[in-house]
């Protein structure tokens, strides 16, 4: 179960990310597709505050929402918040509590707000711009940040309050927005003045009365959502040539309209779905001297809606759809009984801040420098994971286009067991040099890593040898895992981790683990465009063969196996993926280089130039880079970075 608190709520776009389902949410309530059983209410007598429990379900959807939201109406007065609460996401498949939104009513006051910004401007005139706005508590603010979002056109507000203090305060808070406001304590003048009316007080006696309200306004009542409130003269109900609700039974039961139901003023039929106008399936304004009343209760429509939006825009959707898989769960168990069978053989290696990337994109940086860990790649992690679950015994053949051959050469030296290596014949000298060092054997076979695989497996069949993949196995998966069990450590919060895609065994290690454990974190995958096997197989939802050319990291080149188990992986746990050229390849590693002061081989730089890419809106972040190798040949590779 993930809990959301709301500090990392605030910190998403809602007000103009969750508009279109919210507008989706009064359709839904009025084509059939929504479940709403009735709401509940307890009142807290004596404190002025009541709580309201909203729960319901929009067909197709993969999660239903239950909420609780409670209104202390004192609150502002002694410098607190009016609303709080929480929402609870529960899986439509499996009843299960996915997630906590303890947003402490943030939800409840964003989706009102873009509510009522959305009643409001489809049913003002279409020449309406100065909007009054009655109250000075946290949805007086909200309804002039939706307001002003969601409006095509300039406005002009007026706050009302029963104290300058208290309308000025609104003023202050709003200071960003850098829009015409007014305050005043003169409700009449207000409203003779308005185009448009957006009420917000818990008021229990009517405050705006009829005759001060000309023909043509708008009103959009959003305080009276439970028995005993009333913000409007009974006159005024009855005057209206259009009246509009989210919720029938809600509204003539205790919402705005109540008082003239109970009154046998006005009856059911004259009330018009404001789902209807928004899908088109009813009118709304008739005419330009139509005064239009809005009476908005609250539906759990607006609840589902923006709970789904937040879980979709923090990349979780997908979990509640199935994303988290039995397999990614399995692999980051795997990775934490790698991590102890390992840890004689590797370096814990350090996160390391940049010297000067964060400051030149407004983020945090942050470079996993497994380029520093004992054979200079992560590779010797998946490699000692998957040999010391071996019997000693046992000899074993791999394929690599040389770090997994360098971390797997030196794991079989450690533990004592017999290995041959298959490196393909366009394998860099140096690399070629170090793993014969350990006194293996070497077969060169093939111009690209996919060919010497394809032959190690041929070899492990006819001489009977186990075979180790350099990433299609799940213990060299799980071996790559323990970087992110590192990361967790290491760091309280990873809003976004890079990584290098070749095979995707790095990737769904690192990507299982943190999905696992910390699930808001985004993994981004970066792929080279000249060999982007896995990339293009992610898309295509099975293993596809692509073209591949020679790249600056030929550390992740190469295809895929038929039977890859890293592909699901890959999908169930890659965020995004990024394609980076050769140009910002070797932009990267310059930029490594000389803002660093890190030499690097391609590969590492891969997942610096995705982060490069993106690096706009990964602003305000605390951003990981993996750094996967540093073997690399200086004297080859300096001049052309240099020159």
């Amino acid at each position: 179960m993930i809990v959301i608190d709301r500090e990392r709520l605030a910190e998403l776009p809602l007000l103009t990310l969750a508009a279109p389902a919210i507008r989706d949410a009064y359709i839904a309530v009025t084509d059939g597709r929504a479940n709403l059983p009735p709401v509940g209410y307890l009142p807290l007598p004596g404190r002025n505050a009541d709580c309201h429990i909203k729960y319901g379900y929009i067909e197709g959807d993969p999660i239903f929402v239950v909420k609780i939201a409670s209104g202390f109406y004192d609150n502002p007065a002694k410098g607190l918040p009016s609303s709080t609460g929480m929402m609870v996401a529960v899986s439509a498949e499996t009843g299960d509590v996915v997630a906590v939104l303890d947003d402490k009513g943030l939800l409840t006051d964003l989706r009102t707000g873009i509510g009522g910004a959305i009643a409001t401007t489809a049913l003002w005139r279409k020449d309406a711009r100065r909007v009054g706005i009655v109250g000075t508590g946290t949805q007086a603010r909200i309804q002039i940040r939706a307001l002003a979002s969601l409006s095509d056109h300039p406005l002009r507000f007026a706050v009302w309050g029963r104290s300058m203090e208290r309308a000025n305060a609104v003023l202050a808070d709003l200071a960003d927005l850098d829009l015409p406001i007014a305050a005043t304590t003169d409700l009449e003048t207000l409203c003779r003045q308005s185009d448009a009316i957006v009420t917000t007080t818990p008021s229990k006696e009517p405050l705006i009365r009829s005759e001060w309200i000309a023909p043509g306004t708008h009103i959009t009542a959003m305080g009276a959502d439970a028995p005993g409130k009333q913000e409007l003269d009974l006159a005024l109900v009855v005057r209206a040539e259009r009246l509009f609700v989210d919720l029938a039974e809600q509204c003539l039961d205790h919402g705005e309209f109540s008082a003239a139901a109970r009154a046998g003023v006005i009856q059911e039929e004259r009330c018009v779905a404001l789902g209807a106008v928004l899908s088109g399936a009813a009118q709304g304004r008739c005419s330009d001297n139509d005064i239009t009343i809005a009476d908005l209760t609250g539906i759990a429509t607006q609840d589902i809606a923006i709970a789904r939006t937040v879980l979709g825009e923090l990349g979780l959707l997908g979990r509640l759809q199935g994303r988290m898989t039995k397999d990614v769960l399995e692999t980051a168990a795997r990775a934490v009984r790698a991590r102890q069978r390992i840890r004689p053989f590797i370096y814990e290696t350090p996160l390391i801040p940049s010297r000067a990337i964060g400051q030149q994109t407004a983020s945090t940086v942050l470079f996993k420098a497994e380029n520093l860990q004992l054979t200079g790649s992560f590779k010797i992690r998946g490699a000692a994971s998957k040999m010391t679950s071996l019997p000693r015994d046992q000899q074993v053949i791999t394929a690599s286009s040389g770090n997994h051959g360098i971390g797997a050469a030196h794991a079989a030296s450690a533990i004592g067991q017999k290995l041959t290596v298959v490196l393909p014949e366009i394998v860099k000298p140096a690399k070629l040099e170090r793993i014969r060092a350990y006194g293996v054997d070497v077969v060169l076979h093939g111009s690209e890593t996919g060919l010497a695989e394809q032959h190690a497996q041929k070899l492990a069949a006819t001489e009977k040898l186990g075979y180790v993949s350099p990433y299609n196995d799940p213990e060299i998966i799980a071996g790559q895992g323990t970087i992110a069990l590192e990361l967790l450590e290491q760091v309280e919060r990873i809003d976004n981790v890079f990584i290098a895609m070749g095979g995707g065994g790095l990737i769904s290690g690192i990507g299982s683990v943190l999905k696992s454990f910390s699930p808001l974190t985004r993994v981004i995958g970066v792929s080279a465009a000249n060999s982007a096997a896995l990339a293009a197989s992610m898309t295509a939802g099975r293993v596809v063969e692509t073209e591949h050319l020679d790249t600056l990291a030929d550390a992740v080149s190469g295809g895929l196996d038929e039977d890859s188990v890293t592909l699901g992986l890959a999908m169930a746990v890659v965020d995004e993926v990024v394609t980076c050229t050769e140009a910002e390849i070797a932009a990267a590693m310059r930029g490594l280089l000389l803002d660093e002061h890190m030499l690097l081989e391609g590969a590492a730089a891969l997942a610096f130039a995705g982060f490069r890419q993106i690096a706009e809106k990964c602003a305000g972040q605390t951003n990981v880079i993996l750094l996967c190798g540093g073997n690399v040949d200086g004297a080859s590779v300096l001049p052309s970075l240099l020159g």
